[in-house]
């Protein structure tokens, strides 16, 4: 999974699934503008990604299929 918010810097991430229960912060970033997490590992479900950036909290939603 590939997220990027434009101009915003992301500082760091963390993944929860749809329990609200933590699962990872094991997410590479590139360059402050790129987030890859490596997904393979999860089960099949909804989850959620916390991305904190200098400015704010974004939360995006994502299925593992």
């Amino acid at each position: 999974m590939y997220v990027n918010l434009g101009s915003e810097k992301i500082g760091s991430a963390k993944v929860f699934n749809s329990l609200g229960q933590f699962v990872s912060m094991e997410g590479e970033i590139f360059k402050n503008e790129y987030l890859h997490f490596d997904v393979s590992g999860l089960e099949r479900g909804f989850y959620y990604v916390e991305i904190f950036t200098a400015k704010q909290k974004v939360v995006r939603k994502f299925i593992r299929g």
